[in-house]
């Protein structure tokens, strides 16, 4: 039912369900290198458009399983997130500034 959805289609499929405003940031896997079972295909990140999405990305792929999370990888990138949601991180947000060493889409 999903081939070929992009991160947003996956989005945009379950607000459908429950609802707009659902997740107020989107993380995204930047890393679609290595070989992928047979069976999977590359989610393709496409940038929010017009500004209707926040999207961070960043590499949180396994380097032996491209295709899972590397949860080390993920756990750093989620507590940047939360120090960037804490005290002066909210200004920088609030600026369009997203963590360190990623990037954010508007």
């Amino acid at each position: 039912e999903t081939d070929g959805y992009s991160v947003l289609d996956h989005i945009e499929a379950l607000e459908r369900h429950v609802g707009p405003g659902l997740f107020p940031a989107i993380l995204a896997n930047t890393n679609q290198s290595g070989p992928l079972p047979g069976h999977l295909q590359w989610v393709r990140v496409d940038p929010p458009v017009n500004g209707s999405r926040r999207m961070l990305a960043a590499d949180v792929s396994h380097a032996k399983y491209p295709w899972r999370h590397d949860s080390a990888k993920l756990a750093g990138v989620l507590m940047q997130l939360l120090s960037e949601y804490t005290s002066t991180g909210v200004a920088r947000l609030r600026k369009g500034r997203g963590p360190l060493n990623h990037e954010w889409h508007e």
